[in-house]
C-alpha cells in the first residue's frame, strides 16, 4: 500500500505479530525444559528450582502464543480485524516483555519523574564478598544503598550551602536502579544511580514553586571524599549486622552466612562465601580503599544536561534491574 509522490514513496505502517516460536530462545527452552526439570528432579543432591523459575519459563513459551490466548481487534472505519496473542509480562528473560518494559520505564522515566536539567549517573559496584551478601538477602542492599544515596546527596546539599542555599531548604533527587549482573551474566549486585546535578530549594513558606539550584560537577578529590564516606560507613554498618569483626581494625569477615545456614545445599561460587577475608590494610584510608575496590573508577563518569536516560543511564532500564526513584529530604550528618 502506498502512494508515490515523485521519486519517494510514501508506505502505510502495518504491524506484523512476532513469532517467538520461531527464535533460538524459545526453540532450545521448548525442547529441553521438560528433560532439565526431569533430571533436577531425579537427583538426589540437586536443590531444584523456586517455584518462580519455573513459572518464569512456562509463561515465556505460551508469551506470544495464539493458541494459549488472544484479543480479537477491530476497526471502527474498516472491516479490518487482526489477532493479538497475550504477553508473558515476566522481568526473566522474555526478550519482548522485558524489552518493552525498559522502553516504558525509560520513557516513564523522561517523561514523569526526572525534571529537565543537569544529571549525572553514579555506577557504584562493592568487592565480591559484599555481592555475594547482598545477593543472598534484600536487607544489607537496601542497607548498603541508602548509605550511597545519603553521601552523595550530602556532597550535592553541601555544595549548594556553599552558593549560599539554606541548608534546611536543600533537596536532592535520586533515581536508582539496583542491577544484579555484569556483562558476562555473572553475580555482580552493583548501583546505578541517577542524580539530579544540584538541588532543589523549598521556597513553599514564600508560597513559591521549588527553584533548582545547579553546582559545580564533581572532581576527582571531590569523588574520593565521597568514595571514602561510603567505605565507613559500609564497614561500620556492616559491622553492626554480624558481617564483619567488630572488635578488629582490618574488614574481617565473621563467618556469618544466613544464606549458607539457611540453604547449605546451595553452595556460593569460589571466593564468595562470606568465610573470605576482604583486603584490608593498616590505617582507615587503606581499609576504605580496600572495600571500595573499583568504586572510584565506575563513580561520575556520565554527565547529561538533560533526563536522556535511555541515553545516559542505559543498564538502569535493562530487564533484572529494579529502579527506585527518590527525592531526598535533608542530610545534616
Amino acid at each position: 500500500r502506498g502512494a508515490r509522490h515523485g521519486s519517494l514513496a510514501m508506505v502505510t505502517p502495518a504491524y506484523h505479530p512476532r513469532d517467538p516460536s520461531s527464535t533460538v530462545l524459545y526453540q532450545v527452552i521448548a525442547d529441553n525444559l521438560e528433560t532439565f526439570l526431569a533430571t533436577l528432579d531425579a537427583d538426589p543432591m540437586a536443590k531444584g528450582l523456586p517455584g518462580y523459575v519455573r513459572e518464569e519459563f512456562y509463561a515465556y513459551l505460551q508469551c506470544g502464543i495464539l493458541a494459549h490466548g488472544f484479543v480479537r481487534l477491530g476497526c471502527d472505519t474498516c472491516p479490518h480485524k487482526m489477532l493479538l496473542a497475550f504477553s508473558c509480562k515476566r522481568r526473566g528473560f522474555c526478550p519482548s516483555c522485558a524489552g518493552r518494559r525498559m522502553a516504558q520505564l525509560a520513557a516513564h522515566l523522561v517523561e514523569q519523574v526526572i525534571p529537565w536539567v543537569p544529571t549525572r549517573q553514579w555506577v557504584v559496584s562493592v568487592p565480591i564478598p559484599l555481592r555475594y551478601w547482598m545477593a543472598s538477602s534484600k536487607d544489607p542492599t537496601a542497607t548498603v544503598h541508602t548509605i550511597i544515596r545519603r553521601a552523595i546527596s550530602q556532597y550535592y546539599v553541601n555544595e549548594a550551602v556553599k552558593r549560599g542555599v539554606d541548608r534546611k531548604t536543600a533537596q536532592a533527587g535520586s533515581v536508582t536502579c539496583v542491577q544484579r549482573f555484569g556483562g558476562s551474566v555473572n553475580l555482580h549486585l552493583h548501583y546505578h544511580v541517577l542524580f539530579l546535578e544540584g538541588v532543589y530549594v523549598d521556597r513553599t513558606a514564600q508560597g513559591l514553586t521549588p527553584r533548582f539550584v545547579t553546582v559545580e560537577p564533581p572532581g576527582d578529590a571531590d569523588i574520593a571524599a565521597v568514595v571514602e564516606k561510603i567505605s565507613h560507613r559500609v564497614i561500620r554498618t556492616l559491622r553492626q549486622l554480624g558481617y564483619l569483626e567488630a572488635d578488629l581494625d582490618a574488614a574481617v569477615a565473621t563467618g556469618y552466612d544466613p544464606l549458607g545456614d539457611d540453604e547449605p545445599e546451595w553452595p556460593a561460587p569460589p571466593g564468595l562465601r562470606c568465610s573470605s577475608v576482604l583486603p584490608s590494610g593498616s590505617g582507615q584510608a587503606r581499609r576504605c580503599a580496600a572495600l571500595v575496590q573499583g568504586l572510584a573508577t565506575r563513580v561520575s563518569v556520565r554527565p547529561s544536561p538533560a533526563p536522556a536516560v535511555p541515553a545516559c543511564t542505559g543498564f538502569p532500564c535493562m530487564p533484572m534491574s529494579r529502579c527506585r526513584p527518590i527525592v531526598g529530604t535533608n542530610w545534616n550528618a
